[in-house]
């Protein structure tokens, strides 16, 4: 699907010559700065404003039908819209990918767990749905920006600040739910940090489905990864 232009003046990295699994595109007017933003935090790692939008323009024509700022966009201001994604992209933690890619096995095990755990099992009251929420979040997370393939199950860290920012949660809430989860067996905590915007490490032990076996190692299929992504955006957990 093309290359992206070098940032940095550095090659471009395999993540970067690709859409990402969950933004295959392209997307209508309506849906470009929505999806525009989540391919922004989806490359968000630290690099400059400019090398970001620098980026994100770039991208522009392969996932919209009609690209941000072109001379047939019929919205927005052409200059700054993907200016103004980028400010608000950079107000998150830069995002940082798993140390080793996720299998196929992997995703398949993630999709069973939102379908049998997080849809499967009643969560009662304001308190269950929070922590219900909670769970969706460290699947999609897992899902979106990889982990670390351990033999009882996948690691992966997150913040309160930022896991407070994707679900909409209060910190409060946010921090009760992980710490129910790890109390339920649901989620295991590797290493809790003491500081609120400094990320933890979690773990999504296999345990969560039932008779899963450990993935071996392989390619994850993309398919796989859209259908597991689908089916908690169908839910309003995405």
């Amino acid at each position: 699907m093309g290359t992206l232009i070098c940032v940095g003046g550095k090659p471009p990295g395999p993540a970067e010559r690709r859409l990402p699994p969950h933004l295959r595109g392209p997307y209508e007017v309506g849906e470009r700065h929505r999806m525009t933003y989540r391919l922004g935090c989806h490359l968000w790692d630290g690099r400059s404003k400019q090398d970001l939008s620098r980026a994100l323009h770039e991208w522009s024509p392969k996932l919209c039908t009609v690209p941000i700022g072109s001379p047939n966009d019929p919205h927005g201001d052409r200059e700054s819209d993907i200016d103004r994604i980028v400010e608000d992209v950079c107000k998150l933690e830069p995002c940082k990918k798993g140390a080793t890619p996720l299998s196929e096995e992997s995703y398949e095990f993630l999709r069973e767990a939102a379908a049998s755990v997080v849809w499967g099992r009643v969560w009662k009251g304001r308190r269950g749905k929070g922590m219900r929420k909670m769970l969706a979040y460290c699947l999609s997370t897992v899902a979106r920006h990889g982990g670390t393939q351990r033999p009882e199950g996948i690691a992966f860290d997150t913040s309160e600040r930022q896991a407070s920012l994707d679900t909409r949660l209060s910190r409060e809430t946010v921090r009760n739910g992980l710490d129910t989860l790890c109390d339920l067996g649901l989620l295991r905590c590797l290493w809790k940090s003491n500081l609120l915007d400094q990320a933890s490490v979690y773990l999504l032990p296999y345990s969560l489905v039932p008779g899963f076996s450990p993935p071996v190692s392989g390619t994850p299929d993309s398919q796989v990864v859209q259908l597991f992504l689908h089916l908690l955006s169908l839910r309003g957990a995405s």
